[in-house]
């Protein structure tokens, strides 16, 4: 399993939209008031590659975090040269 880091990419077109399950979640210790760090370690899959397990640490609010639970599916964005760099949609969770 490899480790999701935070890479922001210059060009949304690079981007492929996916679908993510979290197969676990965890909270990290956190130094903000209102917020949680959540360690989610995820299956995403995207178009013509397997299926691929990655792990990413946010910061979130707590009634999001309430809803980041194993089982849970979620609209993700991964760049297809370096797909284990997930961005995740949060709306598809909250709507």
């Amino acid at each position: 399993m490899e480790s999701s880091k935070d890479t922001y990419w210059h060009n949304d077109d690079e981007l492929e939209l996916a679908r993510a399950t979290i197969l676990h979640a965890s909270q990290m210790p956190c130094n903000e008031p209102d917020a949680i760090v959540l360690m989610l370690v995820l299956e995403v899959r995207v178009r013509g590659l397997p299926p691929y397990q990655t792990a990413v640490s946010r910061l979130v609010s707590p009634e999001l975090a309430g809803r980041l639970e194993a089982g849970t599916t979620l609209d993700v964005r991964v760049n297809p040269s370096t797909p284990t760099n997930v961005i995740m949609d949060f709306r598809s969770v909250l709507f």
